[in-house]
């Protein structure tokens, strides 16, 4: 029995002792007791996740078979999270030159709905999972930079009198900004990802990190899953029982009559767990 305590500030949530490691294949059993009300629920964590990035995929553009690129899904140990909160010890464990580069590029066949030609591919094996977390995690969504500018002269700096430069924050002045954003005002893009947020300044943002689900292999990374320029955590995550059918279900309430599948004996909601692959991808610019 693991009891569990109250998180200072955040009402409703409880974790279990840093010390406790739950392991892959167990099974774990939440038992909660208020006053009278009693709720218990019960999930099978996953024995693993395993995936990797395919070389010999290929997808039309423009009407061209072609290679999608590959990258390296062995560069990052997902205990290395525990040091989110001290950098210098992350990028001494990371091994910089084991990262791929994957291109992101605009228009055309690269940026219009879920069948565009994507950065690179994602594979596993289906029998061994139901439901797969797409998590992409931008670690360089807060660099601040000048607003990007055509450099007509190629000399590196912005020249007011002839050249122009895209407004990220709409102030009318050449200023910084979220520089890594990647910022497209076509209505195409606009469609897909609608307008962006923006914060007290008038910088856009998007929402990160950011996840999708998926149930089939392979994976095509594409335009969707990413929101900005730079380093990038790639999380991909297998899934419980419990969450394949809950998401079976309608979680969005897009139909009155059709309810999730709860787990949750004595009351409703969804009891789950996972386990999870990740890997470090750079994203750059064409």
């Amino acid at each position: 029995m693991f009891p569990v305590s109250p998180v200072l500030n955040r009402i409703g949530r409880y974790l279990t002792a840093d010390s406790i490691i739950f392991q892959p294949g167990e099974t774990y059993t939440l038992h909660a007791v208020y006053g009278e009300f009693e709720v218990s629920a019960e999930t099978t964590i996953p024995s693993g996740m395993d995936y990797f990035s395919p070389n010999n995929q290929t997808q039309k553009c423009e009407g061209v078979e072609q290679v999608v690129p590959a990258v390296n899904t062995e560069n990052f140990d997902l205990q290395w999270l525990n040091y989110m909160d001290n950098l210098d010890t992350i990028i001494q464990l990371i091994d910089f030159y084991t990262i791929s580069t994957a291109v992101y590029r605009k228009g055309s066949c690269y940026t219009e709905s879920f069948a565009s030609f994507p950065l690179f591919m994602l594979d596993f094996e289906a029998d061994n999972y139901a439901t797969i977390k797409v998590t992409t995690v931008a670690l360089e969504a807060y660099q601040r930079g000048l607003e990007p500018f055509e450099d007509l002269n190629s000399d590196g700096e912005y020249n007011e009198d002839s050249e122009t430069f895209t407004d990220f924050n709409r102030n009318g002045i050449h200023d910084s900004t979220f520089v890594n954003l990647i910022y497209d005002t076509s209505l195409v893009y606009k469609l897909w990802k609608e307008n962006y947020l923006r914060d007290e300044h008038g910088d856009p943002y998007r929402v990160n990190p950011f996840t999708w689900q998926v149930s089939l292999p392979p994976v095509p990374m594409s335009w969707l899953f990413f929101n900005y320029y730079g380093l990038t955590l790639v999380i991909l995550e297998a899934t419980d029982d419990a969450y394949y059918n809950y998401y079976s279900g309608d979680p969005a309430g897009q139909n009155q009559y059709l309810l999730p599948e709860s787990n949750i004996i004595g009351g409703y909601g969804l009891f789950s767990s996972t386990n999870a692959k990740a890997f470090l991808v750079n994203i750059e610019r064409e």
